[in-house]
Formats: C-alpha cells, sequence, structure tokens
C-alpha cells in the first residue's frame, strides 16, 4: 500500500537531518538529532536510548515529550529509529507523533519524565501532545 506522510495524523515536521550527536554514557546512548525543512526552521530531538522531546526553532516550548510517542518515517514509508538513522541518509524524514495511553501520564511518570529533563537542561511544564 502506498504511504501518503502528508496525511498522517500527528505530522509534527518534515525536513532532512542535517546534524546529530550521539554519545554512550552510564549505559544510555545520549544525544540530539536535528532536522531542517526547507525554509531553515529546526527541529530538535533529544533522546536518551528513546526519543524524549521534540523542539522546533521558532516556538518557545517544546512540541512534544515524552511519555507521548515521537517516531520518524521516511517521506516513502520507511521507519526507523535513533539506531538507524543512516536509513534516513539523503532523504525526507516526517516526525510523527502520538498521545501516550492515559496510564502512562500519571503524576508518578510524568514527574519521572520531568526530572530526567531537568539533567539535560529542561525546567519548565510537561507539554501534552494531543492531535489536532
Amino acid at each position: 500500500c502506498e504511504v501518503r506522510v502528508t496525511a498522517v495524523p500527528g505530522r509534527l515536521f518534515t525536513g532532512k537531518i542535517t546534524r546529530t550527536n550521539e554519545e554512550t554514557s552510564g549505559g544510555f546512548d545520549l544525544g540530539y538529532v536535528v532536522l531542517t525543512d526547507q525554509a531553515g526552521t529546526e527541529f530538535w530531538i533529544y533522546n536518551q536510548n528513546e526519543n524524549l522531546m521534540g523542539w522546533r526553532s521558532d516556538q518557545a516550548a517544546p512540541v512534544i515529550m515524552s511519555p507521548d510517542l515521537i517516531c520518524y518515517l521516511t517521506t516513502d514509508g520507511k521507519v526507523f529509529s535513533n539506531a538507524d538513522l543512516a536509513v534516513a541518509k539523503d532523504k525526507e524524514v516526517a516526525i510523527i507523533a502520538a498521545p501516550s495511553p492515559g496510564e502512562m501520564r500519571a503524576d508518578s511518570i510524568v514527574q519521572a519524565f520531568l526530572d530526567l529533563y531537568k539533567t539535560i537542561g529542561y525546567a519548565g511544564p510537561y507539554v501534552a501532545f494531543e492531535p489536532c
């Protein structure tokens, strides 16, 4: 079947991967992936093994935060993870999101993520993803 990424609910951004920074520390893969669209807007995804937070360069607050889901999909329909970034070399990539199930938004779980965000420099509130 044909995938039409422009019609994917929860599509947050489309661009090409322009920078990455990954390092291993304390048993975790830590880093970020930066995508840039044709207008020059950047979308930063911060990760610790999994994608934690997505932030657009033209907005003052995160667009998406874990425990909500932040996923990669090439515009020709290939899904991939941070371990597979080479899949997207020279391809357009869509960042898609989905709200986590309600039980994953329990106060204790959200607080655990907020504590983790402080270690990467974010001390703001949780921004729940709600698709349009």
